[in-house]
């Protein structure tokens, strides 16, 4: 009689643990990733009304992206999930942009506007979200084929014809679908505002009601999705085989690929750069950035985590990274309280308190300017060394990872090939820093020229500032593709 008291062992690989442990020393976890998934659709099966989300959708992307990423190396069905899952959160960002952006435009076109953008974004949801579901549940009934388990494959009363992936899969695709058009519909009523006759009937008038009652549809069937995917998900959780057989299959092919794990974490050390080079982009509205430089100080603190392990420098990065975001924040509301006497953002009327033209005839103005002037300037200094951080971990990274050569040609040609290999990559690297290098010099003198509004330089300056973060952007991806193909190139046949 077996004893209650025990656990019962579940696993198809003899002498293999049920919960395999990469490099890094993560817990692949007793679901294999599968609980992170259904927290993610708690943020996707809410309605929205116009484009915005008030469960944001990238939250929920993000989380399935966490839950396959151990998934994808044993499934190609996964790897291109998880790809399409990818682009739905860089969508996704991009609309949270869209909207603080929304607000900025001018009330007469916002509604024009806000069709638009719905429009587009619910035929970029069609064409993306429904191929990245498919390929997940394809995945699904995959991986209960090779790896074991019956879940994936069950036939229920209803659905004798098919598997329970395929009903899913059908489900959600409707899902997606009746979102997107729902969402949509209402925004059309704008048409009918831009009839000029008084004999046709001004439908957006009646946008709310319109709105409202796409959004109690879409709840009601986005609460049944929600319900039926929790199900499915929590049987998989349940199928011991199919878990059992996913973290065996795991075990034995995929940890011992230690290259792997090397490329994967220099491939997100490389994409968090970028990421914080994104962010340094500045877009303002009514005197005030709306996308602060603490987000980008948050990006470059969290990629010189990520590389810890290749470079030993990272936390002097990480340390200089929390000092920009601290200074950057300091500097934007101090900005902000020398033009605004009241944060009435996106009002229609504001009310300024200075003037960047004030500057050098005002002496209150004059004052107020250099109090909170030397903030700015400190935060391009705190950028520089920021920069100079970026420059040594990446440096690190080519030295160390980057670069492949077979053993067996001659020595002296190896070391003239590594040699070039690692030029080609300074060279790149050597031309973001630069680019960076700019970049500071521009973000602490942009205010002082603002002041010289005789000049037509003043009028132009942000356009210059902005051409610079595209720049420095550019060149960070550059070596950023550059970098990664060479440590790919390096590990590619372990």
């Amino acid at each position: 009689m077996e004893d209650k008291g025990k656990k019962k062992e579940i696993g198809i690989f003899p002498g293999k643990p049920v919960n395999g442990t990469d490099e890094y020393g993560k817990r692949a976890g007793k679901t294999f990733g599968i609980s992170a998934i259904i927290a993610a659709v708690f943020f996707l099966f809410n309605p929205e009304i116009i484009y915005i989300d008030v469960l944001p959708d990238a939250v929920g992307f993000l989380l399935i992206l966490l839950g396959l990423r151990r998934m994808r190396d044993i499934c190609a069905y996964i790897e291109e999930s998880y790809r399409k899952f990818r682009n739905m959160l860089i969508v996704s960002a991009v609309k949270i942009l869209t909207v603080i952006w929304l607000f900025g435009v001018n009330q007469y076109e916002r509604p024009t506007v806000m069709l638009l953008l719905t429009f587009v974004f619910g035929v970029i949801d069609i064409i993306w979200l429904i191929p990245a579901w498919n390929a997940l549940f394809d995945g699904m009934t995959y991986l209960a084929d090779t790896c074991g388990g019956t879940a994936p494959l069950r036939q229920g009363k209803r659905t004798a014809s098919c598997s329970y992936s395929d009903t899913m899969k059908r489900f959600t695709a409707v899902f997606v679908v009746l979102k997107a058009i729902l969402t949509t519909l209402p925004e059309f009523s704008v048409m009918s505002e831009q009839l000029y006759d008084d004999k046709v009937m001004d439908w957006y008038r009646f946008i709310g009601l319109f709105r409202g009652a796409a959004a109690i549809v879409l709840l009601i069937f986005g609460i049944v999705w929600l319900v039926r995917i929790v199900r499915y998900f929590r049987s998989l959780i349940k199928d011991e085989e199919f878990i059992s057989g996913l973290h065996g299959k795991y075990n034995t092919e995929i940890l011992p690929k230690k290259g792997l794990f090397t490329c994967r974490r220099i491939a997100l050390v490389m994409t968090l750069f970028c990421a914080a080079a994104l962010l340094t982009l500045d877009i303002t509205v009514d005197r005030v950035n709306l996308i602060p430089d603490v987000l980008s100080a948050a990006f470059f603190a969290a990629a010189f985590v990520s590389v810890r392990k290749i470079y030993s420098g990272w936390k002097y990065g990480a340390a200089a990274s929390v000092l920009y975001g601290a200074v950057s924040t300091a500097g934007w509301i101090a900005e902000n309280n020398f033009h605004l006497a009241e944060w009435g953002l996106f009002a229609d009327n504001l009310n300024y308190r200075f003037e960047d033209r004030q500057v050098w005839t005002n002496p209150s103005v004059y004052e107020a300017f250099w109090k909170f002037y030397p903030i700015k300037i400190a935060e391009g200094a705190v950028f520089a060394v920021v920069a100079v951080f970026f420059f040594l971990a990446v440096k690190k990274v080519i030295f160390s990872h980057c670069g492949y050569i077979p053993e067996t040609l001659d020595e002296k040609y190896r070391e003239n090939r590594l040699k070039d290999i690692r030029r080609e990559l300074l060279t790149k690297l050597y031309v973001c820093i630069a680019a960076a290098g700019l970049l500071a010099v521009s973000g602490a003198i942009s205010n002082l020229i603002a002041t010289y509004s005789e000049y037509l330089i003043s009028e132009i300056w942000y356009l210059v500032d902005a051409a610079l973060s595209i720049v420095f952007l550019i060149t960070c991806a550059r070596l950023a593709g550059a970098v990664n193909e060479e440590a790919e190139s390096r590990y590619m046949l372990e």
